[in-house]
């Protein structure tokens, strides 16, 4: 239960950041990472009420979609260090 809103409040800081330097693909994927995790945790309330493999299933899906998500963000992002300039003399 806590892992759960500790990743949610994570994945609400992410779009946030997205959000604030306005890249569109790191907003798309941060939003569908956050839908996500809100999907596998309702799947999750529903396996543990119930025990339904179907609930399951929606849990494991929706933790690998948000897991693809973030996987695209580390990939397709530049990292944030600044490339040296190499002076030709």
């Amino acid at each position: 239960m806590i892992l759960g809103i500790l990743l949610g409040l994570a994945a609400i800081g992410q779009l946030v950041r997205a959000i604030g330097i306005r890249h569109k693909l790191s907003i798309w994927m941060s939003a569908l990472g956050l839908l996500s995790i809100i999907g596998a945790g309702f799947a999750g309330l529903g396996f543990a009420g119930s025990g339904a493999s179907s609930a399951s299933l929606g849990m494991s899906l929706a933790f690998a979609a948000a897991l693809a998500c973030y996987i695209v963000l580390l990939v397709a992002l530049p990292s944030s260090a600044v490339p040296e300039t190499s002076s030709t003399t």
